[in-house]
């Protein structure tokens, strides 16, 4: 299996699992309402043995892979690889110069892309910096007119507000003055009150004559 060392893996013994298999068979025929002995129960516990890896995804000391010896670093295990040189041919020549001239020009422009790059991060970091501490004045910053400048603030707010709803509502009357319906519903509203304003002084006049006995 993978993952497990040579000395872990367990041997099966082929005779002892051919006689539980045996004996499971002759108990499985008995009767239901018979109890199980203790031997068929000795022989479940030899055949299941408890297995290397007890739970799924669960490692131990003797599932995890471990290196028969101990690695050598990166530069000395490279020494022992031998590479076979490739014999220069001399047509190579101009080809093999011209690629060696265009490899040093990227790189000296990658290494002027590098300090491009640092330079930005430094500007960046710095520029964070005075942020952070920008915010940090700003937070419990109160000039000598600030109670005075809070107030006109507050007033002028208020003010705005006000302002807001009666724009609000001029132009909510000038729609109506636009719309024959809305006007007419106005005018019938109006001659609503009339009408009920005439009946109250009707009424209070009535109210108001002496009876006659």
């Amino acid at each position: 299996f993978l993952g497990m060392k040579p000395a872990s893996r367990r041997s099966i013994d082929v005779d002892s699992l051919v006689k539980a298999t045996k004996l499971l068979r002759s108990s499985m025929n008995t009767t239901a309402g018979e109890t199980i002995s203790e031997d068929d129960e000795s022989v479940e516990a030899a055949i299941l043995h408890k297995p290397v890896i007890s739970k799924p995804f669960k490692t131990s000391s003797e599932t995890i892979w471990s290196c028969p010896r101990s690695l050598k670093p990166v530069n000395e295990r490279c020494k022992d690889f031998a590479f076979e040189k490739t014999k220069a041919n001399p047509s190579d020549k101009q080809h093999s110069a011209a690629t060696n001239l265009q490899a040093v020009y990227l790189k000296k422009l990658l290494e002027e892309k590098e300090k491009e790059i640092k330079s930005l991060q430094n500007q960046l970091h710095k520029a964070n910096n005075e942020n952070v501490k920008l915010i940090q004045e700003l937070e419990g910053y109160r000039g000598k007119n600030y109670d005075e400048m809070y107030k006109e603030n507050m007033t002028n707010k208020d003010y705005l507000n006000r302002v807001c709803r009666e724009n609000i509502l001029l132009r909510g009357q000038i729609r109506k003055q636009g719309n024959r319906v809305l006007q007419r519903l106005g005018e019938k509203d109006v001659e609503e009150k009339q009408n009920l304003e005439k009946t109250e002084r009707l009424r209070m006049t009535k109210s108001a004559k002496p009876r006659l006995c």
